[in-house]
């Protein structure tokens, strides 16, 4: 067999008095290395979905992110602005941040939908929370503390948000829902 620098280069064969030139097929795979790839790639993919396939705890997260930094807006504003504090008024399809903006005479609403995320809530005195001068709750000191729920029909996960009257910690905690 001869060489070159593309490989060798294959010897005529004698066939019945012709001379004819092996070919060398290389080009393309072999049905097997196709079939081996195709079963690893199905392998793959069906472990895979069941990671992608429900959403609906991510749409959650999401509400609660959103949720917290309004209530932290809420916080601050309160404890800039001590005359005008601000509060969250509470609906079932989503919530309202509502105060002052500190150093401006302009006061401001924002509305917040939870986009398909259900809020509820407990121990919250008309679906209102406003937050004093120093950040904490504006309620009774021995009144319960309020428990606000993200969560969406048919998912067995929920998030429980409790907000700590006096210290006005936010604290949200994953739950399961049957």
């Amino acid at each position: 067999m001869l060489s070159s620098r593309h490989g060798a280069i294959p010897r005529p064969i004698a066939f019945a008095g012709r001379r004819v030139a092996r070919r060398r097929v290389d080009a393309g795979f072999s049905l097997l290395e196709v079939l081996v790839t195709l079963t690893i790639a199905t392998v793959l993919v069906g472990l895979a979905l069941p990671l992608f396939g429900d959403t609906r705890v991510a749409h959650i997260a999401s509400a609660y992110e959103e949720l917290h930094s309004h209530l932290l807006l809420a916080q601050s504003a309160s404890m800039a602005n001590p005359t005008s504090p601000a509060g969250i008024v509470l609906y079932p399809s989503g919530y309202g941040v509502q105060g002052t903006s500190p150093g401006v005479d302009i006061t401001f609403a924002m509305q917040s939908d939870t986009k398909g995320v259900a809020l509820s809530w407990t121990d919250t005195p008309d679906g209102r929370l406003d937050f004093n001068h120093y950040g904490a709750l504006d309620m009774d000191p021995d009144a319960p503390n309020p428990v606000l729920r993200l969560s969406i029909p048919g998912c067995s996960t929920a998030m429980e948000v409790t907000l700590f009257g006096s210290s006005g910690t936010i604290q949200g905690e994953w739950i399961s829902v049957n």
